[in-house]
């Protein structure tokens, strides 16, 4: 995988302020495999008053995908590449409290 700051929590949280009103972050890089700390990051969007979407599209069917652990608002994913879904098949889950 790529060096980045992606991984890293803190970089994240320096780039929220009071005006981050919403928060998409991919749980992995389909170019590098790039695992970002997704709970981590939607902590952060919280704490600074902002909404979370999780693109979950590469890690749903290859790596645990735990939307209570992850603490997303929204989570997206597709469903053709690992769950050999059809064309175009995907879902959104939305945190029952919004």
């Amino acid at each position: 995988p790529a060096e980045s700051d992606e991984r890293d929590p803190a970089a994240w949280r320096a780039a929220l302020s009071d005006d981050t009103a919403l928060v998409l972050v991919t749980q992995v890089q389909s170019n590098t495999g790039v695992q970002v700390p997704v709970a981590a990051v939607c902590a952060a969007a919280r704490e600074a008053g902002a909404l979370s979407v999780v693109d979950a599209a590469q890690a749903v069917g290859i790596l645990p995908v735990d939307v209570q652990a992850i603490g997303a608002d929204f989570l997206l994913g597709s469903c053709v590449k690992w769950l050999c879904g059809g064309p175009g098949a995907g879902f959104l889950w939305v945190d029952p409290a919004l």
